[in-house]
């Protein structure tokens, strides 16, 4: 796992964020990393800033999109975790998780600096997400309809054409 920061701008971004926000978003990345690290097909991990967030994204292997961690000082106790909004993840978390996450629009997830991270189930998001492009999600209906339990491994995938339900809003 790569713990100390690679990438100049990337920590220079991180730098900027008040000490508990900084704390929260480096445990992240750091589960970023850990979660990446034992999925085979991941491989190495890139680390760089996109629309001015820290972001990681395979390097190699194209399987999966793109994660951003982010805060806004417009919310000082909060900070998210993004993915594209064009896949279906989000609306996987909300069928798998649907308690545990503050999830807003189509990409994000937004947590509270007060409140512990939900390392299990975060990382489970986070190996879907690093995982999207090798065979898309079950849409989220079908996952509740086949009665899929959440947790690691626990999404059953297919390689059919998913069209996404009604935008969240």
């Amino acid at each position: 796992m790569t713990s100390r920061l690679t990438d100049a701008a990337v920590a220079a971004v991180i730098a900027t964020y008040p000490e508990d926000v900084q704390a929260r978003v480096l445990a992240v990345r750091a589960l970023i990393f850990r979660t990446a690290e034992h999925i085979p097909a991941v491989g190495p991990l890139t680390e760089a800033l996109r629309w001015g967030q820290p972001s990681y994204l395979p390097a190699t292997s194209r399987s999966g999109t793109t994660i951003r961690l982010g805060w806004n000082r417009l919310r000082p106790h909060t900070y998210s975790m993004y993915v594209h909004c064009r896949t279906n993840l989000v609306d996987a978390f909300d069928t798998l998780y649907p308690d545990v996450f503050q999830l807003i629009g189509k990409r994000e997830i937004r947590f509270n600096t007060d409140q512990a991270i939900p390392t299990d189930e975060l990382s489970h998001c986070i190996e879907l997400a690093m995982t999207y492009h090798l065979t898309p999600i079950a849409p989220p209906e079908q996952l509740v309809k086949a009665g899929i339990e959440a947790g690691p491994g626990g999404v059953d995938r297919v390689a059919a054409g998913y069209r996404p339900r009604s935008p969240r809003t």
